[in-house]
């Protein structure tokens, strides 16, 4: 009997303890923060308005250089950032001119760069597996017919729903 009722207040207590951790996750969730495992997870669809932003600013074919971002960073083979405010986006500027506006209570911006082996390199497909603390994402880039061979930057940058990370490794495949 003794058993019995002891199994029953453990239960009782798990249950209550499990309870309290999913009210928990619910508001960790509700204040923008998700630490749920995402894989392979494309981009989401940004407005015109911001796709018009980054398409002028962030050249899309490997060879050109953004005059509005990354352009202090030296000999840094890879960039990768998670901007999740106004303010974090207009930090990594460095053009004087108003980003689009964004939802970042729903969204994070992840924008970098990293460096391929020739000029008219372009992203044919942009994933990201999100796992709690970490994430990776992968780039398949496609290489043109004819190219310099000269170390060039390819910038990148995708819309994702809101999340939080440490780093984000880059994997980028040909």
């Amino acid at each position: 009997m003794k058993k019995i009722l002891l199994f029953a207040a453990l239960t009782a207590f798990c249950g209550v303890a499990c309870a309290e951790k999913g009210k928990a996750d619910e508001k960790d969730n509700s204040e923008g923060k998700t630490d749920v495992n995402v894989i392979g997870k494309s981009p989401v669809s940004a407005s015109e308005t911001v796709a018009a932003f980054f398409e002028t600013q962030l050249p899309s074919v490997s060879g050109y250089r953004s005059d509005c971002f990354f352009v202090d960073e030296g000999q840094k083979k890879v960039i990768c950032l998670t901007i999740n405010s106004v303010k974090q986006l207009k930090d990594i500027m460095r053009l004087s001119i108003e980003p689009p506006a964004i939802d970042f209570d729903t969204h994070t911006l992840v924008i970098g760069q990293v460096e391929v082996g020739g000029s008219g390199y372009t992203i044919s497909a942009q994933t990201l597996d999100v796992k709690t603390g970490a994430a990776t994402l992968n780039l398949t880039v496609k290489k043109p017919e004819a190219s310099y061979e000269v170390m060039c930057p390819l910038y990148f940058w995708g819309l994702y729903p809101r999340f939080t990370a440490g780093t984000i490794n880059v994997n980028v495949v040909e």
